[in-house]
């Protein structure tokens, strides 16, 4: 590839690549990644006339190609974007991409609350048996990995950690749980994990996850991603083995699951979580529980 193209240059040879595995690419998209800030202008050059010229090089063309990949697999949301190259160190800083993560955790965090209307997910206390079943049924089916894998958990637990996702008052109980025994600790840990994200703020007060990733610094959000890809290094490679869970299923929907920016964006914003909670959540006695251990 030449050190230097012309724009049209540049867009020939991308629609080229990008026709053989089904997006299609001219200059109009580039014009627009451009304003968006998804693909840096090119240096200028000497003017034709009184028409400037700009010359991209392969730190461009590179870009281009990485976001027609995420376009393949429809991903096309400039926030969307922003966080899978961000996630995958493609060059998107954590001040770039802080934004962007609030709003897409927001977009999430709003579909599920929809699909949750029950207020009851906002009480306590004892939920009769028929509206127990409606509010499961609400929280949607588990996929079928996970599943298989034995790595759901029961449906009045699940309750129990949407309610306290719920829960904006950080010193609750239903946040604040405690570890009274084995069989406590999954469902407590995520009370725990989860506690206060699914709260939404008002218009004058944005809801915990977005004040996490405010009050990250940058360094913290480029460790919680390399956590994250560490976890995933774990999962695709290390000689992992479990007592009580199938790792087949689970570990294909787990790597799955990573090329979903949806996904993406709630694990950061654990990771976020996590850091704060380290020395309070059980980690030897959760992976005891299902468990785990490294061959």
């Amino acid at each position: 590839m030449p050190v230097a193209l012309t724009k049209a240059e540049l867009v020939k040879r991308a629609a080229k690549w990008g026709a053989k595995r089904g997006p299609k690419f001219r200059k109009s998209i580039l014009n627009e990644w451009i304003d968006k800030g998804l693909v840096d202008e090119g240096a200028r050059t000497k003017n034709v006339g009184k028409r400037p010229v700009f010359h991209y090089g392969r730190r461009h063309y590179r870009r281009v190609l990485q976001i027609l990949r995420l376009y393949a697999r429809r991903i096309r949301r400039t926030d969307q974007i922003l966080i899978m190259l961000f996630f995958h160190g493609y060059g998107v800083k954590a001040h770039q991409v802080r934004e962007s993560l609030a709003r897409e955790f927001a977009r999430g965090r709003a579909k599920v609350n929809a699909q949750a209307r029950s207020t009851r997910f906002d009480l306590v206390g004892v939920i009769p048996p028929k509206h127990k079943e409606s509010m499961i049924r609400s929280l949607g089916r588990a996929d079928e990995r996970f599943v298989a894998a034995n790595a759901v958990l029961p449906g009045a637990q699940m309750i129990e950690v949407m309610r306290a996702a719920r829960n904006p008052d950080p010193e609750s109980a239903q946040r604040n749980p405690k570890f009274a025994s084995v069989e406590t600790v999954p469902v407590a840990a995520l009370q725990s994990l989860m506690g206060g994200l699914m709260a939404a703020g008002d218009d004058d007060d944005v809801g915990e996850a977005e004040r996490l990733l405010r009050n990250a610094s940058n360094s913290e959000l480029e460790a919680a991603r390399s956590t994250l890809l560490s976890i995933r290094q774990v999962y695709a490679s290390a000689p992992i083995a479990s007592s009580k869970v199938i790792l087949g299923p689970l570990r294909d929907a787990y790597l799955a699951s990573f090329s979903q920016p949806e996904f993406v964006t709630v694990q950061l914003v654990n990771m976020l979580r996590l850091s704060a909670l380290s020395a309070q959540l059980p980690f030897e006695e959760l992976l005891r529980v299902y468990g785990f251990t490294m061959e």
